[in-house]
């Protein structure tokens, strides 16, 4: 990623978040001129993603243990949380069911839509996003 953000290249990766050096590179893309939009894929209960792991082993995929999905779960949404209005565009999807459900948009740190059904690890991210802002200005 280092080569392709000084050669100026667009890009696209795929991450869990689930780590604090995740949103080191956010900074450095915005640092560098670079537009981050964030298309956040969550779910309203662990569980699911346990689920969908094993069914993804039955199918032949690789597993992962459940106390790694679980932190990477726990982290994914906390650092979602304080981090959110750093991309210049994100879009929080909830894909608990087989049908994704587009429940919030934030451009440049304003929530533009956000679904009046909106799951809990969805509002707690918006709650904590505006309260971080306003502390900000």
């Amino acid at each position: 990623m280092k080569a392709l953000i000084q050669d100026k290249t667009d890009f696209m990766i795929e991450s869990n978040l689930s780590k604090s050096s995740d949103y080191d590179w956010i900074a450095l893309m915005r640092k560098n001129g670079y537009e981050t939009v964030l298309f956040f894929l969550g779910t309203m209960d662990v569980e699911i993603n346990k689920a969908r792991v094993q069914a993804r082993v039955r199918e032949g995929g690789h597993d992962i243990a459940e106390p790694i999905i679980e932190q990477r779960y726990r982290m994914g949404i906390s650092y979602l949380k304080s981090n959110v209005l750093l991309f210049t565009e994100a879009t929080l999807f909830d894909v608990s069911t087989d049908e994704p459900r587009k429940i919030a948009k934030l451009q440049k740190g304003q929530i533009i839509y956000c679904d009046p059904q909106c799951p809990a690890w969805v509002k707690d991210s918006l709650q904590i996003a505006e309260k971080l802002k306003k502390n900000i200005r």
